[in-house]
């Protein structure tokens, strides 16, 4: 059957957070760039016969923020999908391809200025780009 050809996991992790640090003037904000949350999930394949592995998953990050005295930029929550593989290219080495964020997915938020008495001076929406990224590689074992 399939079982003997195929070995499937499925897994998933979440993690909150609720860091603060404090600023110069004593007000307490989120850790820099720390997001509210993190959820991922995916299902690894593992070949018997060619030893091939292959990986899909699905992260999700909550909101961020990154402030500092005279600004404060909040990311909305963001989803992307990656895929790994690797095939065994000898008893010691494996090829291995990864390819982040698949459907280009890009962090937006309002960026808020402030003044000097922490009064807000104007908003802004920002658009950040994260790039679809890929790596290939050989992996050795001495």
């Amino acid at each position: 059957g399939l079982g003997d050809v195929y070995k499937r996991q499925i897994w998933s992790n979440q993690t909150a957070f609720n860091g603060r640090m404090r600023l110069q003037s004593g007000r307490k904000v989120p850790f820099f760039g720390e997001p509210d949350y993190l959820v991922a999930a995916g299902i690894d394949w593992i070949s018997p016969r060619s030893d091939m592995q292959l990986s899909l998953a699905v992260n999700h990050n909550g909101k961020r923020t990154e402030e500092n005295e005279f600004s404060r930029k909040r990311f909305d929550s963001l989803t992307t999908v990656d895929f790994s593989g690797s095939y065994p290219i000898s008893p010691n080495a494996r090829v291995r391809f990864e390819a982040s964020n698949l459907f280009n997915e890009q962090e937006s938020g309002l960026r808020a200025f402030f003044d000097k008495d922490g009064e807000l001076e104007r908003t802004e929406f920002r658009t950040v780009s994260i790039p679809i990224m890929f790596w290939l590689g050989v992996e050795a074992r001495f």
